[in-house]
């Protein structure tokens, strides 16, 4: 294939690499066949100087021709980024993803420092424990905390932590950090989290891990509704298993809201899939190297 630049969310200008693209699907669990299917069509459409955003876009959509669940698993950025605007719904999310984890969460809270009030986005108890988060939202993926946010955010969680009012603190944000945000951050004790950082504990990480994918996901809702959904603070699709009357209020009854739900229970079973396929292609280069 002749070589095609393109142009990432940052501005600059980079060789299409298509095994990029294709270890993006395999992570969302498309097959073999699915796989080259899209990425013949994608090299079909690919013009110069088109951007990332539009040829995963592109992707997204023919993924989602293939097989619904398995577009929301690709969409996972796009997924949490809709989750804005204004971040609301983010810090609901969060909630949310630490309410699963067995916390009793507070949102929007104003808590008092050592010296000052703050307000804290999420505030998560849990025994003795006392969370409080502080979250970065931002619309685009090449926005991210830098040392400044980073320096604010610690200076905040100092001033709490000296008055009792938390015990620990998290900075957290649907894109990634900077690298002197990230190496402050490390220093100084102040826990990031990010959707693709840390290795094993990004918010993609938890959101696999425990099945907590937010209702934006869903490829078979309408944007309207879906905004009405997080409007009545439902975050979690897996919420609408147990309250499916979420669903009727949206007007959506019989086949329509089966739908929805048969995709909200096939999500966490493309996780399963794909994770029993990584262990036996683990064992079987494993025995090879034998």
């Amino acid at each position: 294939m002749a070589r095609i630049d393109i142009v990432k969310s940052t501005g600059e200008i980079e060789s299409y690499d298509e095994r990029k693209l294709r270890k993006s699907l395999q992570r969302a669990g498309a097959s073999a066949d699915v796989v080259k299917r899209i990425l013949a069509q994608v090299r079909e459409r690919l013009t110069p100087g088109m951007s990332t955003r539009k040829i995963y876009g592109l992707a997204f959509r023919l993924l989602r021709t293939e097989a619904r669940p398995l577009a929301g698993r690709y969409g996972l950025r796009r997924a949490v980024t809709s989750l804005g605007p204004g971040g609301f719904s983010f810090e609901k999310f969060v909630a949310a993803i630490l309410t699963a984890d067995g916390y009793e969460t507070t949102t929007n809270m104003m808590l008092a420092g050592r010296c000052v009030k703050h307000e804290v986005d999420v505030l998560a108890e849990r025994g003795n424990r006392r969370l409080g988060v502080e979250c970065k939202y931002h619309g685009q993926p090449n926005r991210k905390p830098d040392l400044k946010v980073a320096l604010y955010v610690h200076a905040r969680a100092l001033d709490l932590k000296a008055s009792g009012a938390v015990t620990d603190f998290w900075l957290v944000t649907n894109t990634s950090f900077t690298t002197e945000a990230a190496q402050y951050s490390a220093c100084a004790g102040l826990t990031l989290r990010g959707l693709d950082d840390p290795p094993g504990e990004s918010l993609r990480d938890i959101i696999e891990r425990e099945r907590l994918y937010p209702v934006t996901c869903l490829t078979s809702l309408k944007t309207r509704q879906v905004r009405a959904l997080l409007d009545r603070d439902v975050v979690l699709s897996q919420d609408l298993l147990s309250e499916p009357e979420h669903l009727t209020a949206l007007g959506l009854r019989d086949e329509a809201a089966d739908r929805v739900l048969d995709e909200v229970r096939e999500l966490p079973r493309l996780i399963e899939k794909r994770k029993k396929a990584s262990k036996r292609k683990a064992k079987s280069r494993s025995r090879g190297r034998g």
